[in-house]
């Protein structure tokens, strides 16, 4: 029988390969992650002691089809999420952060138009959510200290199964 220490070690080991090779085409990605989140289900209900709530959402992106990946690789990790919807207005997150309390946020973020949203919502949201955002590339590090930019589901998983610091 598999350990949760030995079900972490075999997602990092799909990582590596991942870096190693690039991540595979979507269905290929989704399946994976599926395969993996079922292992999971037998050995543990989550990789972590106490996994932080995330809350979902685009703030432009009508598809959100990288925003689906996310939530296989969340289900991965044991990591619950509410997913707020597509094109949610700043307020409604803002309100549903202070409702429902979460560690994290993850956003799409696919246009530059959309960037003014994104500072109204580090400016207004509590002050320990951290921000995740996807998408277009975004420079945070001029407006925000608390929010980070995850390139694709590679790094979103990086950054919750090697923590910056460890």
């Amino acid at each position: 029988m598999m350990t949760a220490d030995g079900f972490r070690n075999e997602v990092l080991g799909v990582i590596r390969r991942w870096e190693l090779r690039g991540l595979p085409p979507r269905w290929t990605l989704i399946n994976t992650l599926k395969e993996l989140k079922k292992r999971r289900d037998t050995v543990v209900a989550s990789l972590f002691e106490s996994p932080p709530l995330i809350l979902t959402a685009t703030l432009d992106d009508g598809w959100g089809v990288g925003i689906e990946v996310i939530h296989a690789a969340c289900d991965v990790l044991g990591i619950p999420y509410v997913f707020l919807g597509l094109i949610v207005s700043p307020e409604v997150i803002i309100r549903k952060c202070e409702e429902l309390r979460p560690g994290v946020l993850g956003l799409t973020v696919l246009h530059e138009s959309s960037l003014m949203d994104l500072k109204s919502l580090d400016q207004n949201l509590p002050e320990n959510v951290l921000i995740l955002v996807g998408g277009m590339w975004i420079d945070c590090r001029e407006f925000s200290r608390r929010l980070k930019y995850l390139k694709n589901v590679l790094d979103f998983m990086k950054f919750f199964l090697e923590p910056p610091g460890k």
